[in-house]
């Protein structure tokens, strides 16, 4: 990073802990690692950036017809952003070989995700068949002829950015790719298995913390589940008794309070993973097709279905 020039000695007066990720892939039998900032202390003093990130269901609504997929994956992406150099000395963290500061946008920063969302808008901004969240990039056509017109209009727009991509983590031409936490193919969207899985195999919670973990999970692919807010409501109760108790003076209820779990909020459980077991495949919709709009509400929740 010293001698890409991204990151270089600091006499900041600014200091963040520096923490060590792991990346999802290794190279030559070696565990990679990422140098992160943890900048919780500085994020809480910044003004955030409101630029939305987009998610998968702003573009699937295009995606009817489309039977051929590509993935790229940018080759750091984030320090294609410079930092403001008023700015830089903010950016300063802890190593055992002194401080340093990066010259270029890193993980960690509050505004990161949306910054880098604007700059591939920027990017991408008129390409067909073209859907970029953040670093990540989908390219989707109904058959080969458009897919590689696609793919060189892309290649020549990042060529006239300066973007390099990682060939060796980007999917070219296939039938059914994996985007997002999603599995796309002609068909629609449904979830990814092994994430399914890590929904089934999750222990019965005894804390607040690992309750919210297990309902984080869920609720990344709540959309393919009918009734979620029933299905999880005995167990939402809990969040909701923890959130009463802090209201009152007179108790204090903290996140690694233990559980007391009834038979209807055990059964909720078991319901909730049977539920994700059995989700079934979202299809794209089809333009011109007529649409209807179910809604719902009941004591616990409201809620829509567009059909």
């Amino acid at each position: 990073m010293m001698h890409l020039g991204h990151l270089r000695p600091s006499k900041s007066n600014y200091a963040s802990p520096l923490h060590m990720v792991p990346k999802k892939e290794s190279s030559h039998g070696f565990q990679d690692w990422r140098p992160v900032g943890d900048y919780r202390a500085l994020n809480s003093q910044t003004l955030k950036d409101k630029y939305s990130i987009s998610c998968i269901a702003d573009f699937t609504a295009e995606l009817h017809g489309s039977k051929i997929f590509s993935r790229i994956d940018l080759i750091k992406a984030y320090h294609q952003i410079p930092i403001h150099p008023e700015d830089i000395h903010k950016t300063a963290i802890c190593t055992p070989f002194g401080l340093f500061e990066s010259t270029r946008m890193q993980f960690g920063l509050c505004n990161a995700s949306a910054t880098f969302q604007r700059f591939i808008d920027e990017v991408t901004r008129g390409l067909p068949g073209v859907y970029a969240i953040v670093d990540d990039i989908l390219i989707a056509s109904k058959n080969p002829e458009q897919h590689f017109q696609h793919l060189k209009t892309l290649f020549a727009r990042l060529d006239e950015y300066g973007l390099c991509i990682n060939i060796s983590k980007c999917i070219f031409g296939a039938l059914t790719i994996d985007f997002l936490g999603f599995n796309l193919s002609e068909n629609g969207i449904k979830p990814l298995p092994d994430k399914v899985k890590c929904v089934l195999d999750f222990p019965k919670p005894d804390t607040l913390t690992q309750l919210r973990r297990f309902l984080g999970m869920f609720n990344f692919y709540r959309c393919f589940i009918p009734k979620a807010a029933h299905i999880l409501a005995p167990i939402v109760q809990f969040l909701e008794g923890h959130t009463n108790k802090k209201k009152s003076r007179s108790s204090v209820c903290k996140s690694s309070e233990q559980l007391k779990w009834n038979e209807n909020a055990e059964q909720a459980f078991i319901a909730a993973k049977n539920a994700i077991a059995e989700a079934t495949l979202l299809r794209h919709p089809i333009p011109g097709a007529q649409l209807s709009l179910w809604v719902d509400a009941s004591d616990v929740a409201i809620g829509g279905t567009l059909s």
